[in-house]
């Protein structure tokens, strides 16, 4: 039983067929190492590999009840273009007692379509009774599809219903950071987008229409072989895919742009460590970017900074208290970081902004239970001390 759970496990681990205890020259070669081991089949594989979920499903449950903090869960759906399927995934993320950063995935189910807000929320509904956490959750991080926003909406009404959530939900619902960085780039790139396939008919790398980053990339290779190019250009009479010397002038101060969205995309999208007290400086610094960008002598940069603009500010107001508030807790700057960005977004204004953040902040104190006990005493806040 010992080598067959572990054989299991391989199948889970290493993705492997069920099917593997038929593959001919595996059994060849098992039957070397130990001739008495009988390979079980596809269905006792199958049945394996679902007594170890199970087992691992009992593990993780009896974590979490024991969990002395909140946790705040992810999801995201993966639909098929050609049909209506759509499966989705829902991970829980939290600092346990030994205050290590864990991440565990709940649940990766198909759900039925439409997969509209109804079908969402009952997704997350189900899940949450099934592994005991409507008493858990504080945050909860969706991607900015209407979809989305619809079934927080009755997430948000049916924990508050009972009190679930600490601060009346007000940092329930966080929007994806890397996917608002997706959306402002998209539409910023829209108006040169005629620019951007000159690059791509030099074949230095690939640029994926719906992922701004590999046309950052793309401008990233072919900038340094702008020399060749132009050379190639003049040995050869028939070649005409080399940019104009403007062109390229023009991708230079475009790659410059897309670099400080490329950098903070690569910050945010870290699972190894914490980096909700990293959004903010990186978003912060962006919007000042913007600022700057809507200035600039280029009419071209400026036309592509008003769509970037237009959408940054529709998420900036519902994005900018979760991420200033996880600063203040930040062990290093806290207040001082939310005070130097706010007083130079919003000059004078910028008391009343700040007042917010630290309201929220010394509400979230008062919830102790939110935190993790730390291993070997209380759970004293870094926001205490300041």
């Amino acid at each position: 039983m010992k080598s067959r759970r572990k054989l299991a496990i391989s199948c889970i681990k290493h993705k492997f067929p069920f099917n593997i205890g038929e593959h001919e020259h595996f059994e060849d070669f098992l039957s070397s190492l130990n001739p008495n081991f009988q390979l079980p089949c596809r269905n006792t594989i199958r049945s394996d590999v679902i007594d170890v979920y199970r087992e691992e499903k009992v593990k993780v449950q009896n974590l979490l009840d024991g969990l002395s903090c909140k946790l705040s869960l992810t999801t995201d759906i993966w639909t098929s273009d050609h049909s209506r399927i759509a499966y989705c995934c829902l991970t829980a993320h939290f600092v346990d007692d030994e205050w290590e950063l864990q991440k565990k995935i709940l649940s990766f189910k198909k759900i039925p379509y439409p997969h509209d807000g109804d079908n969402l929320f009952n997704f997350m509904k189900e899940n949450i009774l099934e592994w005991n956490l409507d008493k858990k959750i504080f945050s909860v991080v969706v991607d900015n599809a209407s979809s989305n926003d619809s079934m927080m909406r009755k997430l948000r009404e049916w924990l508050l219903k009972d009190s679930l959530i600490p601060l009346n939900g007000d940092l329930l619902h966080v929007r994806c950071s890397a996917h608002v960085l997706n959306l402002i780039v998209q539409d910023g790139l829209s108006p040169i987008r005629g620019l951007i396939e000159k690059f791509v008919k030099l074949k230095v790398a690939m640029d994926v229409p719906n992922r701004w980053n590999s046309t950052y990339l793309l401008l990233e290779t072919a900038l340094p072989l702008k020399e060749a190019f132009c050379r190639l250009q003049r040995i050869d009479g028939h070649y005409q895919f080399s940019p104009s010397e403007l062109e390229w002038e023009v991708a230079k101060i475009v790659h410059d742009c897309l670099k400080y969205f490329y950098e903070a995309t690569h910050h945010f999208s870290g699972s190894k460590y914490p980096t909700s007290n990293v959004f903010f400086p990186d978003i912060c610094t962006i919007n000042l970017q913007m600022i700057e960008w809507g200035k600039n002598d280029h009419d071209f940069v400026r036309r592509m900074c008003d769509p970037m603009r237009e959408k940054f500010d529709k998420y900036w107001d519902t994005c900018s208290l979760v991420l200033a508030v996880a600063v203040v807790f930040g062990p290093r700057l806290k207040m001082k970081m939310v005070e130097f960005y706010y007083k130079k977004l919003y000059g004078s204004y910028a008391d009343s902004y700040i007042e917010r953040v630290m309201e929220l902040a010394r509400n979230y104190v008062k919830l102790k239970p939110l935190l993790p006990k730390k291993a070997g005493g209380s759970s004293k806040s870094s926001a205490d001390e300041d």
